[in-house]
C-alpha cells in the first residue's frame, strides 16, 4: 500500500481468521498484528486491544504535551507516558525546563 499523500486520514484494514483471535491490522504503509495473551485463548502474536488502545492514548499524551512545549517555547527534553491496566492509570514524566520560558 502506497504511503498516504492526502490530507485525510489513512484507510485501516483489519484481517483475522473465525478460528482464533490474531489480526493483520494495516494503517496506510505500517503494517501491525493484534491477538490475545496465550491465557486468553490467543497465541500472543501482538498486543491485546486493550494494549493498543492504552498505547494510543499514551501516543496521545506525549504528542499533546511535546507540542504544547514547543509552541510555549519550553525546553522539554522528552517525555514518558507510563500506563498501566487493569484499572487504566496513566503517569506522565518530562525533563528540561518545562514550567518555565525559553531564555
Amino acid at each position: 500500500m502506497a504511503a498516504n499523500t492526502s490530507n485525510g486520514p489513512p484507510h485501516i484494514i483489519v484481517r483475522g481468521r473465525a478460528a482464533g483471535f490474531a489480526q493483520e491490522i494495516e494503517i496506510g504503509p505500517h503494517r501491525l498484528k493484534g491477538d490475545e495473551p496465550v491465557a486468553f485463548g490467543g497465541t500472543d502474536m501482538g498486543p491485546s486491544p486493550y494494549d493498543f488502545l492504552l498505547a494510543a492514548l499514551g501516543t496521545c499524551t506525549s504528542m499533546t504535551i511535546s507540542l504544547y512545549a514547543r509552541r510555549k517555547e519550553w525546553p522539554l527534553e522528552n517525555v514518558t507516558v507510563s500506563l498501566a491496566k487493569p484499572r487504566w492509570e496513566r503517569s506522565i514524566g518530562s525533563s528540561g525546563r518545562f514550567n518555565s520560558p525559553a531564555p
